[in-house]
């Protein structure tokens, strides 16, 4: 918002010039266009938005759904943007490892969808038909790094020597983006990632740190495969296994087949097993398989409210992985306190904040119920047990609400500084007044007292040096404590806020 205030105008809410920043900073390429509001406009019987929000509670409804221009727009916290492809082209995602392997798949559909709260979620859905299933699998695999943890991953082929969009148009291949992973480093804390995702967030510039990766090197992989029967290597069980947990076809496997076995027991989701239909869940791969030759209406379920319900799930860990780090830093702004130095207003501020944010994400944002069906509520908690998104949930609020507690002592520290400086003002002005209020009451005779020689003068010098004293110490207390007394004493517009780093806050 600092770096454009072209676009943010001062005091406004970022959300809402966000379809300006995103869809006026240029493109991708000038073939392909850039990224588009894709809000659902139709409501009735026989659209998509009927179709995909009838399985979600309203008040689900309310919040993850992009409704665009409709009436309630005020009350969606989700962005959904599309680069639409133009006829005649077509786009490709594209890679090739060390020994020889690679792999071209068309991308059917980018995505991305921005929450109010900073979070963000890049969606890539690519395409293919006819593979045999070691391509299939070396696909699901390798495809989704976005960039390598070792040289050694590059050396043994555990990651793609180059990956590349290419656009076709008329007969001609344009390379749009390219990564060779030659050489890679870190920028600060944050990893070098790939081309291929800076450019598809070409709005965004990641060197200023406008954005940055909350997961890891791998993209989650949500694949849906419908597989020949007579053409499979293996069984059904093994064919999910190798996909779900990112292996390759062989022989051997990557992890002992008895601990395979009991992970599936947890990751395994088997209401449809007996039409040949199988579900996969875990913290970096969610697949539908199916054997069944029928199975277009599995697919369209995946496309539609399963791909939601992922989205939703991967929302919640990365909103949450948020917290972590924005606990974490809390915690360090306020460590010179814990070490002994003063309380100020400023410091239960940064407290208070990440408190209202929780709490706004925990009782507006979160629903542990997140739609009206069984099935599709069963895979939502097959999810939230894969992103261990409870136990994240649960550490953070007990985090937040032990933060909480010690607030509450910093506020009494305060409160008993401030009885402790009142009754020092108080026992001053006290004795200042005992004295005074002997001048006071003794006006008339206040000649005769000031004849009397030496009391006289000695008398009235001491009055007045106690006088200037007292007024002398009540302004040293108020202006050496001002911060405190600065947010009791001045109107609420006066009060000096916070960097408005908080994107968490309910919009305007």
């Amino acid at each position: 918002m600092e770096d454009h205030p072209e676009i943010w105008k001062r005091r406004q809410h970022w959300f809402g010039n966000l379809d300006h920043w995103v869809t006026k900073h240029g493109s991708l390429a000038p073939e392909l266009g850039g990224w588009k509001r894709a809000s659902h406009n139709r409501f009735d019987l026989d659209s998509a938005a009927y179709q995909d929000m009838v399985f979600f509670h309203p008040f689900v409804r309310r919040v993850f759904f992009d409704t665009g221009n409709h009436d309630r727009d005020d009350e969606a916290l989700l962005r959904c943007y599309t680069i639409p492809l133009a006829a005649g082209s077509r786009l490709f995602y594209e890679a090739e490892d060390a020994h020889g392997h690679s792999a071209n798949v068309e991308v059917a559909d980018l995505r991305l969808y921005l929450f109010a709260n900073g979070i963000s979620i890049l969606a890539i859905g690519v395409h293919a038909e006819n593979l045999d299933f070691a391509q299939a699998l070396w696909i699901n695999e390798m495809m989704r790094k976005i960039y390598p943890s070792s040289g050694r991953q590059i050396e043994s082929g555990r990651i793609p020597s180059r990956f590349s969009l290419v656009l076709e148009r008329n007969g001609e291949r344009r390379v749009l983006a390219e990564e060779k992973c030659r050489e890679c480093g870190l920028i600060g804390f944050r990893p070098q990632l790939s081309r291929i995702v800076l450019a598809l967030l070409y709005f965004a510039d990641y060197d200023r740190e406008e954005f940055e990766p909350v997961l890891d090197e791998r993209m989650i992989v949500n694949t849906f495969v419908s597989l020949d029967r007579e053409q499979l290597p293996s069984d059904v069980e093994t064919a999910l296994s190798r996909l779900l947990y990112v292996d390759r076809d062989g022989e051997g496997y990557r992890y002992d087949p008895e601990f395979t076995r009991g992970q599936m027991a947890k990751h395994v989701y088997r209401r449809w097993q007996h039409v040949g239909t199988l579900y996969g869940m875990t913290s970096y791969s969610n697949v539908t398989m199916t054997t069944d030759p029928a199975g277009g209406l599995v697919h369209r379920m995946f496309t539609s409210k399963n791909h939601l319900i992922a989205i939703v799930a991967l929302f919640y860990r990365a909103s949450l992985l948020d917290f972590a780090k924005e606990s974490a830093l809390v915690s360090r702004q306020l460590f010179p306190i814990f070490s002994g130095q003063i309380v100020r207003h400023r410091h239960i501020q940064f407290a208070t904040r990440l408190m209202a944010d929780f709490h706004y994400f925990n009782n507006y944002w979160f629903f542990s119920e997140l739609t009206t069906k069984d099935e599709e509520l069963e895979h939502f908690r097959l999810l939230c047990d894969a992103y261990r998104i409870d136990d994240m949930k649960r550490e953070i609020g007990d985090q937040v609400g032990k933060l909480a507690g010690y607030i509450d002592r910093l506020y009494s520290l305060r409160n008993n500084d401030a009885v402790n400086r009142l009754a020092m003002l108080s026992m001053i002005l006290g004795v200042g007044a005992l004295v005074t209020g002997y001048y006071g009451m003794n006006i008339p005779n206040l000649g005769s007292i000031l004849a009397i020689p030496l009391f006289g003068k000695i008398s009235f010098v001491a009055t007045l040096l106690m006088t200037l004293l007292s007024l002398a110490v009540i302004v040293y207390i108020v202006v050496s404590n001002w911060g405190d007394y600065r947010a009791s004493l001045l109107p609420h517009r006066f009060r000096r806020p916070l960097p408005e780093k908080s994107l968490r806050r309910p919009v305007q």
